[in-house]
Formats: structure tokens, C-alpha cells, sequence
């Protein structure tokens, strides 16, 4: 089965539904999902969420718009010590809001790293207008990693890869106008594609406008499997064992 590498569960209109969420998703052929938080409140959610449920996991982190006066980095360290907790982040750079100082978003994203390193866990980075200065500051830390929801170029996603880095695809590469993007799907290892939801934001075709929710990771999983020229079973579980891969979950 799928997983959902990045979702928001935690936001109260999917975890209100959660039973529903998940019955919908296992429907649809995706059985595990990646909790993502953006603060310490989210992120504690999470993870208490996940230990509730097998289907779900966890990850522990500061949203790069939300990390201005950031100081609860003891509660972060030990969110990422917790076995539930597969990887830190969202964290990264984003240069496209400006709800945070440029120089609070690289010392956040820099010792969430070094937590990420220091608990053998990968990052998930957020990047929206700043690949290059995101990928420099992972090529000075080399922490393990994913690209959520990918909108770089070619070269920028060769040079993720070439970090070591999987590179995640969420609703857009579904999108009419996304010809680039799904160029770029055609040409990501097999061994490094992760799909992703985002829900509830960034819904794929043909539900732009409407909540989003980890069902509709099979509608991207769909269309990288096109890219890739893979049947879509064959897909489904190269994804399944490259996400076992990079969050370390043993079944």
C-alpha cells in the first residue's frame, strides 16, 4: 500500500474525522501516513496520534513561517527522541512569506538538523523560492532527508538526489499547467519518490478547491507512476519501501 509522506492531521478538520480519514485512505490502497507538525503544540499531537494508531507516523518540527523568537527547542529534542517520531520537520527556508526573518529561518532550520543528526532521524524540508540556499545549508550539515512537495528545477532536484535526498511529489504535479514538474517525476530514481498529500492543502486533479486528505495520494501516486512508466502496483510499492527506507519503520 501507498504511504502518505506529509499530511496535517493534526489540523482539527481532518482529526475530526480522523476514523473517516483513514477508513477512506485504506480504500484507496494508502495504509500508512506521515503526521507533520509545524510547532510544538502540532507536533506533540502527532506523535500522541500516532502512538495511538499503526497506521500513523510522526514528525516533530518548526515551520520556517512560524520559527521567529522560536525557543522550545528542549521540547523539540525530546519530541525527536520519541520512537513514534520518524523524522524532524517541516523545517527548511521559505523565502516567498515573510512572517519570519531570513536569518530566524536558517538558525532554526540549522539546529533542526543537528537534532535531526544527533536523534538518526531524517529531515522533512520545507523550500518554497530558496532551493539553492536550502540545499547549500544541507550540503554544510548532510543530514538524511526528503524534499516535501518538490517545485524546483531540474538541476536543483539532481543535486537534492545527489545529497542523498528523496524527493516527494504532492497535488501539483497533477495540475494542467505542471508540464515541467512531471518532466522531473520521469526522472527521479525509482528508489527515490515518495508521494504526499499535504492535507488538507494542495488537493490534486480533479479536486482542486476542496479539502485534501491522504486518499488523494493515490490520484499523485497515479501520475508519477505515469511519468515513471511504471504500472501503478509496481509504483505503490517501490513508494511503500522507499518511505520503510528513509523513516526506518520495520514492518
Amino acid at each position: 500500500m501507498l504511504v502518505d509522506s506529509h499530511c496535517h492531521l493534526a489540523y482539527d478538520e481532518l482529526r475530526n474525522d480522523l476514523a473517516g480519514v483513514l477508513a477512506r485512505a485504506e480504500a484507496a490502497g494508502v495504509g500508512r501516513c506521515v503526521v507533520i507538525g509545524t510547532d510544538v503544540a502540532s507536533s506533540r499531537l502527532a506523535s500522541e496520534m500516532a502512538t495511538a494508531d499503526p497506521r500513523l507516523f510522526a514528525a516533530a518540527g518548526i515551520h520556517p513561517n512560524d520559527c521567529e523568537g522560536f525557543q522550545e527547542w528542549v521540547a523539540l529534542e525530546e519530541l525527536s527522541r520519541q520512537r513514534r517520531v520518524v523524522a524532524l520537520g517541516e523545517t527548511g527556508l521559505d523565502w516567498y512569506r515573510t512572517t519570519a526573518s531570513r536569518d530566524a529561518q536558517r538558525a532554526a532550520f540549522a539546529r533542526t538538523m543537528e537534532i535531526a543528526k544527533a536523534a538518526g532521524k531524517p529531515v522533512v524540508i520545507h523550500c518554497r523560492e530558496a532551493y539553492d540556499d536550502t540545499l547549500d545549508m544541507i550540503a554544510a550539515s548532510r543530514p538524511a532527508g526528503v524534499m516535501h512537495c518538490f517545485a524546483g528545477d531540474e538541476k536543483q532536484a539532481k543535486r537534492a538526489l545527489d545529497l542523498g535526498f528523496y524527493i516527494s511529489f504532492a497535488g501539483p504535479v497533477t495540475y494542467k499547467k505542471s508540464e515541467a514538474l512531471r518532466r522531473i517525476a520521469a526522472l527521479i530514481p525509482r528508489d527515490r519518490v515518495l508521494v504526499e498529500t499535504d492535507a488538507p492543502f494542495l488537493p490534486p486533479e480533479p479536486h482542486r478547491g476542496k479539502r485534501n486528505e491522504p486518499a488523494y495520494a493515490r490520484l499523485t501516486a497515479e501520475c508519477v507512476a505515469k511519468c515513471a512508466g511504471m504500472a501503478f502496483e509496481d509504483f505503490a510499492r517501490q513508494e511503500s519501501e522507499n518511505a520503510k527506507r528513509l523513516f526506518g519503520w520495520n514492518s
